[in-house]
């Protein structure tokens, strides 16, 4: 089975009662966390700082990266394959803008946890284990 890896940035907003998802410009049209596939010879936080930035375009502060969480479900649109996804929190600077493959920006809540337009592993992985720990409430 084909694992793909990739990084993703948790946006929360102020009362920490929703984060920022979003929406691809292609066959993918499941709210999805932002960030994307590590390349070869990238670390996780590279992969999530240049793909914040094409995504975004805003900058991630390398530093102020937390380590949240590793999570892994089944592949939004690519059947047959399985996502590994490394969750970090951040400072970034800049206003989020769709760019690049993203066509629209989205915000979701832990009610979100049953909306099928929403990413299996966000819905059955990300949500229940932030509400968990209080980090999404």
């Amino acid at each position: 089975m084909i694992v793909l890896h990739k990084s993703a940035l948790l946006i929360l907003d102020n009362e920490k009662k929703e984060f920022l998802v979003t929406r691809r410009n292609d066959h993918i049209t499941q709210w999805l966390l932002p960030g994307g596939k590590i390349e070869e010879g990238e670390t996780v936080e590279d992969a999530l700082v240049r793909e914040i930035d094409e995504e975004l375009g805003c900058s991630v502060l390398k530093k102020s990266l937390e380590f949240i969480g590793e999570y892994e479900a089944p592949a939004a649109g690519r059947p047959g394959q399985i996502v590994n996804i490394r969750l970090f929190q951040g400072q970034f600077s800049g206003t989020p803008e769709p760019k690049s493959e993203i066509k629209q920006l989205g915000w979701l809540s832990k009610t979100d946890a049953a909306n099928e337009e929403v990413s299996e592993i966000i819905r059955m992985k990300v949500i229940p284990d932030l509400v968990k720990r209080g980090i999404l409430k």
